[in-house]
């Protein structure tokens, strides 16, 4: 009996000694994960300070450069301007000059047109543009006053008056019909008569001003055509633009090179000093970051050393105890309860203590 509470005192220590190792492991197991994540908490935030600051540090130094290109583009921008101006300048002055001579011709002509119906006593209405448009029309332009002439004398005219003057009471077929042969009558008629006496008294001055007007139309033709000409010459050579060429280069040469100092600055920071710049953040993080890899490996050591006790604890157990209790047996408060009956004297060996302990958990 004294070898029986020997050996289930024994085994009562061996388990509570595996029980306490298990709990330290436990603990130590969650203190190691809580240093690990705290080292990689530390390192994570080392990595986003690096990549925060690389990145604020380029963006500052291709700002700084983005505000220079900015002034040497509107430097640029304002020498090509200058050059348009003066283009500009250039071809309203060649378009004056070169205009002059026709408009001298044109204002001649008109002049004796003037003076040929003044001699003949010819009324002036009767050289205006509208009375040879509607009498003697020859070019497009003039084919589309008479269209519109008739559309507004034959066309509006009587529909304005039908729609308009006229009461609702009055406004039927019969009504538009006398509206329209009036108008034909009124109007046409007086068309008729003013072409008829006109041309019946005055035909051989009238075909004079119709040559002129065409004289007229012809130079007002040459003269589109001139402004035309020069207005979609693409050449600059004739309005002396040299000065305002050499400022676009300079302008155009100091922003390539401007344009060239970022890119090899951009370079020169993504290969070195970003490096650097990381390399000084390594540095001052470097205290603390050690700091917990070290508490991550001393927590780490720990666990790995009570592992270990408590894989020997439990190899004891199963070697030692548990081929004779069963692993049903292998709590301390069973082993307790077997020490208390063996003591009382009624059982001679394990077997029959374990046999009188599941009687009593089953009564």
């Amino acid at each position: 009996m004294e070898d029986y509470g020997k050996f289930l005192e024994e085994a009562q220590q061996a388990v509570l000694l595996e029980e306490k190792l298990r709990g330290q492991e436990t603990d130590l197991k969650a203190q190691t994960e809580e240093r690990q994540k705290e080292l990689a908490a530390e390192e994570q935030s080392l990595k986003d300070s690096i990549d925060r600051t690389v990145t604020s540090r380029r963006k500052e130094l291709a700002a700084n450069f983005d505000d220079e290109i900015a002034e040497e583009r509107a430097a640029l921008r304002r020498a090509q301007s200058k050059k348009e101006r003066a283009k500009h300048i250039g071809k309203q002055e060649r378009i004056a000059a070169e205009s002059a001579p026709i408009e001298e011709e044109m204002a001649e002509t008109g002049r004796r047109l003037r003076e040929l119906f003044r001699k003949q006593q010819v009324p002036g209405i009767f050289r205006s543009k509208l009375y040879y448009a509607l009498y003697w029309p020859q070019h497009f332009g003039e084919w589309l006053q008479i269209l519109l002439f008739v559309a507004l004398l034959f066309v509006a005219l009587p529909c304005g008056i039908y729609f308009l003057a006229l009461p609702d009471s009055l406004r039927h077929i019969p009504a538009l019909v006398l509206i329209y042969i009036a108008d034909i009558v009124l109007i046409g008629g007086i068309y008729t008569v003013i072409g008829t006496q006109s041309k019946l008294r005055y035909l051989e001055t009238l075909k004079e001003g119709r040559r002129m007007r065409n004289e007229i139309a012809e130079k007002g033709r040459e003269l589109r055509r001139v402004k035309r000409s020069i207005q979609r010459d693409k050449s600059d050579e004739p309005y002396n633009l040299g000065d305002f060429d050499n400022e676009i280069a300079a302008a155009e040469q100091r922003l390539e090179a401007t344009q060239q100092k970022k890119a090899e600055a951009l370079r020169i920071f993504d290969a070195e000093t970003a490096d650097k710049i990381a390399e000084e953040l390594r540095g001052e993080a470097a205290t603390r970051i050690n700091q917990k890899k070290s508490e991550y490996e001393v927590a780490q050591h720990a666990l790995t050393e009570v592992g270990k006790e408590r894989q020997a604890a439990a190899l004891r157990l199963a070697e030692r105890y548990e081929p004779m209790l069963g692993k049903e047996f292998m709590t301390a408060e069973k082993i307790a309860a077997l020490k208390d009956i063996m003591e009382n004297g009624t059982v001679t060996n394990l077997a029959e203590a374990i046999a009188r302990y599941r009687d009593r958990q089953e009564s």
